[in-house]
This record gives structure tokens, sequence and C-alpha cells, in this order.
């Protein structure tokens, strides 16, 4: 949580929204963070959500996001930037060569 807070404040003086870092000097309490097999997907739970999207009768964009970044390994800005031409059915690859920039300081 403080990781992605301090990272929204840094945005935040970047863009100009706010001058002062507040999180500066902040001392951390509480219960230490997840080991990192905690944070992924092993194989047997990749399975079961794959069984699970696939037996879906309505499928949404989420579905066919899950779909392509599990085997693939993107992340969710990369997927975002994907587009027509990434796609290069004949040779079945995926060229990921940008990501999707949600600021106005990220370039596509």
């Amino acid at each position: 949580m403080n990781t992605h807070i301090r990272a929204c404040v840094k945005d935040a003086i970047d863009e100009g929204l706010i001058r002062v870092d507040f999180t500066r000097g902040a001392v951390l309490t509480g219960r230490p963070g997840k080991k990192a097999e905690d944070k992924y997907l092993g194989y047997e739970e990749s399975q079961k959500l794959l069984k699970a999207i696939h037996a879906l009768e309505n499928k949404s964009l989420i579905h066919y996001l899950i779909l392509l970044g599990l085997p693939s390994g993107m992340r969710y800005s990369e997927m975002m930037g994907l587009t027509r031409g990434d796609f290069n059915f004949k040779k079945n690859t995926i060229n990921v060569n940008k990501t999707w920039g949600y600021l106005k300081k990220m370039h596509y």
C-alpha cells in the first residue's frame, strides 16, 4: 500500500498537482508484506482459472485479457498498448513494443 501511495504522490508532483511530498519521513508500521509465492498464481491455480474462463458463456474483455496475459506474462499496460499490427497470425507471434500510457507524461 505504501508503495502505491508514494507512487501516486510522486506522479501528482510530476504533473504539478501538488508541490510537497507529504509521505517523506513517514514511519511504516503493520504486518510484513506477502511472500513472493503468495503474490502470483501457481500452475494448478492458473489451470483452474483457465478452466473457469473457458466454461463461461458470456465473456468480456477482461476474460480475454486474462487468457492473453496468463500464458504470455504480459503486464496489463503492455496488453492495453497492443494494436492490430502487433499480431502476426502467420507466425503466431505478438510484438510487445509499447505500453499504454495512462499519465500525461507517458509516451505510447
